[in-house]
């Protein structure tokens, strides 16, 4: 008798998109824990492992990317769906701020004004917490993603692709007026508002026209996989890191689904189970990571608790021991917060 077995083609769940997100923050500390003008101390960089550095900045394209991803599954696409998410991302954040945070630079941030306030509430000012951004940009994606999603759905690839035209010709169109802005703040508001929501539209394509899930990974030879998906993600590290924005264009674009479409097939090909639980567990705690690293690296607040992570010299080193604390930290916090929203398992 023949083979009757059935078809593996890929799986894409909640286990693989945490997989996903772990790979995003790993790559997000390879940014941000190298770069030297964020250590108030003298750090030793002659063995620092700074392969392709800039190219780890595809964590943001990856994070956007599952933004959309993830929307596509919500059974109502609607505003009520939107507003639950929005507050399963801004609570976690304020509650980090105002216990971590806050303590350490209240008389500055009480006298810096209304406006800074609001705007550090908002992912607007970076002035007390560096990478915060992220806030806006899942605000604006979750509310404009019912009306866009209910475009796309009728015709998938040609409305994104019209969704995608707009928002890059805003882009142009805008462009020579936002240097005239006053603030800083707003000007990369709208910058990285148009360059990343493309990216955000594309991952919703990709999950609803199941684009991965197409791949059919039992016909796909191991080896073959496995020198493919690391070669893949290297390739994707060194573009990125040359190229990543070209008259306004993201090229994050091309380069997050590539890059998530190695790790998802490999993970589909292989069950490293030790690799795999570890990585999930990162995805897991991949947003409290994202919160929790700006203590050390802000330079209001930094002063605080850099000192925990530099009593080393080595950078190396001093990269490995911050991303250990901040697991740990993020793991803590992430339980408390569940238990107290009543969403832990």
């Amino acid at each position: 008798m023949g083979n009757t077995s059935s078809p593996k083609y890929v799986v894409f769940d909640k286990n693989m998109t945490s997989i996903v997100k772990g790979f995003a923050i790993l790559f997000m500390f390879m940014l941000h824990c190298y770069d030297d003008y964020k250590y108030d101390v003298e750090l030793d960089y002659s063995n620092a492992l700074m392969f392709a550095h800039g190219g780890y900045n595809v964590c943001v394209g990856m994070y956007a990317f599952m933004i959309g991803f993830g929307y596509s599954f919500a059974k109502k696409k609607d505003w009520h769906y939107s507003l639950q998410h929005i507050k399963k991302v801004v609570l976690p954040y304020w509650s980090i701020f105002f216990f971590f945070m806050l303590p350490c630079c209240y008389q500055a941030f009480f006298s810096s004004g209304i406006r800074t306030i609001f705007f550090t509430f908002i992912g607007f000012d970076t002035t007390y917490h560096y990478y915060n951004w992220f806030i806006y940009l899942f605000v604006v994606s979750m509310l404009v993603m019912p009306s866009f999603s209910r475009f796309i759905d009728k015709k998938p690839i040609r409305n994104s692709a019209i969704i995608i035209f707009i928002i890059y010709a805003l882009e142009v169109v805008t462009h020579p007026f936002l240097p005239h802005l006053e603030d800083m703040n707003v000007i990369c508001f709208f910058l990285n508002c148009f360059q990343v929501t493309p990216v955000v539209i594309l991952g919703y394509l990709f999950a609803h026209e199941r684009y991965y899930e197409r791949i059919r990974v039992d016909k796909l030879p191991a080896p073959l996989v496995m020198v493919g998906s690391i070669l893949t993600i290297i390739v994707v590290l060194i573009l990125c890191h040359n190229l990543r924005v070209r008259f306004g264009f993201l090229f994050d674009f091309f380069y997050a689904p590539i890059a998530i479409g190695a790790i998802v097939v490999f993970f589909n090909k292989f069950n490293i189970r030790p690799f795999r639980a570890v990585m999930a567990k990162l995805g897991w705690a991949s947003m409290y990571m994202w919160f929790l690293h700006a203590s050390f690296h802000t330079p209001t607040i930094r002063w605080f608790y850099q000192p925990i992570i530099t009593i080393f010299s080595n950078v190396n080193i001093v990269v490995l021991w911050t991303f250990i604390v901040v697991f740990c930290w993020a793991w803590i916090v992430r339980s408390v917060i569940d238990r107290v929203m009543g969403t832990s398992k």
